[in-house]
């Protein structure tokens, strides 16, 4: 069995907060004022940290 883990930043534009805000379960029930003052941002950066496993 191999683990790759995988750490990154990324800077994220309007169109793909917006994108995220959509497919994330963590907006689902948050207040749309909130959601929308999120979306006023020029941009944000995110982390996003993976571990991934491969079997044979």
């Amino acid at each position: 069995m191999y683990i790759i883990l995988l750490v990154t930043k990324s800077e994220l534009n309007r169109k793909a907060l917006a994108a995220l805000v959509e497919m994330t379960p963590l907006t689902w029930g948050i207040d749309e004022n909130q959601i929308d003052k999120f979306l006023q941002k020029e941009s944000a950066e995110i982390t996003v940290d993976v571990d991934i496993l491969i079997g044979r």
